[in-house]
């Protein structure tokens, strides 16, 4: 498997993690307000999860695509089944943090939860059906010297298939984050509750057009192409999973913090004002935030 180095794959890699690392600067002030300066929970361990793990993937990508030469065929392969099994890590963590806006939406209620969590499980294991039955299939081929790139492989068409189940899972959790606000509006238009349910469906909605355009283009080139140049724009997702992730977290947590009729633009006076302590009352008592 000799590469030409830096592969198509090293600057798609490359350009993730930049693209990952800027958005990490850039909300590293609201990290330490809302992460660091807060008690640990569930939802802290998954924001860490979220943030340090997908770049230590990217960080991977791009040291095997763009300083490595020579690939063996089961340096490619180990590289191949580890990144499959990453990415599926990241959709699962971002649709875990999904699960637990819905279950804010809807009161907690244990019978959203539930629901939602079973059919998570369907989704995981229709997933591993299809990967399971044609990610094996995959043969690597030589790569010529005239061809810029590794671990070129021939794969199964019907492997695309591996994106539907969790496109359709996170259209159903946006139907349900759609649903839940046009309902409350109708009810009780202008509340607090309202803003903060207004977060809590802007970003849910927005992760989900956010990584289900990554989705979309795997799925198009796994379809399309038979012979895939290593596992490029997976990286898509990797990215676009946990930069969406970590901000969804943020977000809410940002709007929790904030008074009762402070718009958003004045957060910074509202966090003067506001104790850590009876910020953190305001959002368990207005609108129950789990973590």
């Amino acid at each position: 498997m000799s590469a030409t180095t830096p592969t198509p794959t090293g600057y798609l890699a490359l350009a993730c993690l930049t693209w990952m690392l800027y958005d990490y600067l850039i909300t590293l002030n609201d990290e330490i307000e809302f992460i660091w300066t807060r008690k640990w929970t569930f939802t802290t361990v998954l924001f860490l999860l979220m943030r340090w793990s997908t770049l230590l993937l990217l960080l991977n990508q791009v040291v095997f695509f763009v300083f490595l030469e020579n690939v063996s065929k089961s340096s490619c392969d180990a590289l191949s089944w580890g990144t499959a099994i990453a990415t599926a890590v990241v959709l699962l963590e971002v649709e875990i943090v999904l699960q637990l806006r819905i279950y804010a939406m809807y009161e907690r209620s244990r019978r959203i939860l539930w629901i939602n969590a079973c059919l998570c499980g369907m989704e995981c294991l229709c997933a591993a059906l299809i990967i399971a039955k044609y990610f094996s299939r995959a043969n690597f081929v030589p790569v010529p010297n005239w061809i810029i790139g590794a671990c070129y492989d021939i794969r199964p068409k019907q492997l695309g298939v591996v994106w539907v189940p969790p496109m359709c899972y996170e259209l159903y959790l946006a139907s349900l984050a759609v649903y839940k606000i046009v309902q409350t509006h109708r009810a009780s238009e202008g509340s607090i509750a309202n803003n903060l349910l207004t977060v809590l469906v802007r970003d849910s909605i927005g992760q989900f057009f956010f990584i289900i355009a990554a989705m979309v283009v795997n799925c198009v080139l796994w379809v399309k192409t038979e012979i895939t140049p290593g596992d490029s724009a997976v990286n898509i997702v990797h990215a676009c999973g946990a930069i969406g992730g970590v901000r969804l977290i943020l977000n809410m947590r940002s709007a929790a913090s904030r008074p009762v009729g402070l718009p958003v633009s004045e957060r910074g006076t509202a966090a003067a004002l506001t104790s850590s302590r009876s910020s953190k009352h305001f959002e368990m008592q207005q609108f129950p935030i789990p973590g």
